[in-house]
């Protein structure tokens, strides 16, 4: 699932401003495969274990103390929530999960930094965060509205 320019998203108490995009992406954390005697394909296979995973992408801008001081860290584990746009005649949606921080990064662009009056972009930051549910059996992404 991907979501270009979300409407709003929060991590614990702090919006994230400017966020570009957010993708989520599912993998197996185990793969079973059995193959036939008699021929080189796959005959079975199975993902017995699948990870959800959360990219949040945000363009950090001058004059934006808030979000270029407030980073999550890795291991912080809160409630995330971000509304896509509307989309087919219908409203925006809601959507949450428990989720963990795995990973910061940030991406700066090419060139001399500008400090100048306007809002420049600064960098890209990338927060990476595993999702998780109380059982691990339901889907850790809910759309609630």
């Amino acid at each position: 699932m991907l979501c270009v320019n979300p409407q709003s998203v929060w991590f614990a108490d702090v919006l994230l401003a400017n966020v570009r995009l957010i993708a989520v992406e599912r993998r197996a954390g185990s793969v079973v495969a059995a193959w036939a005697d008699t021929a080189p394909g796959v005959m079975f296979c199975d993902a017995v274990q699948v990870r959800t995973t959360l990219k949040v992408v945000q363009e950090l801008v001058t004059g934006d103390a808030e979000s270029l001081l407030s980073s999550p860290v890795p291991g912080e584990q809160d409630e995330l929530r971000f509304t896509a746009a509307a989309q087919n005649g219908r409203g925006p949606k809601v959507f949450v999960a428990r989720a963990c921080v795995v990973g910061v990064m940030y991406e700066l662009p090419p060139g001399p930094l500008t400090s100048g009056g306007s809002a420049a972009k600064v960098a890209v930051r990338t927060i990476s965060f595993e999702l998780t549910s109380q059982t691990g059996a339901a889907n850790p992404l809910l759309a609630i509205e």
